[in-house]
């Protein structure tokens, strides 16, 4: 999955897939935290998150089976590191 990025517009807030060929639109998504189950999306409404960002990086740490996502700006600049268990974020 792939999320956001730039264009000449400026920032967009598209969802993408890849299923190994073919990259997929699969529709804009803003905010929140969104899971992707290979056929649809829930939003599992965490009551704590990062909050809206920009400018930040994602990763998936498969051996701890973590999203991690760090920096970013939004209200203000953040150097927080945050991860996602698949259930909760928890800032690190």
């Amino acid at each position: 999955m792939l999320f956001g990025g730039f264009s000449s517009a400026g920032h967009v807030g598209d969802t993408w897939e890849w299923d190994g060929a073919t990259w997929s639109n699969r529709a804009p998504i803003y905010g929140d935290t969104w899971l992707w189950d290979g056929a649809t999306q829930s939003n599992p409404a965490p009551a704590v998150n990062p909050g809206p960002l920009v400018g930040h990086r994602m990763a998936f740490d498969g051996a701890r089976e973590r999203v991690v996502l760090f920096g970013g700006s939004g209200a203000t600049l953040s150097e927080a590191t945050w991860e996602w268990d698949g259930t909760s974020w928890v800032q690190r």
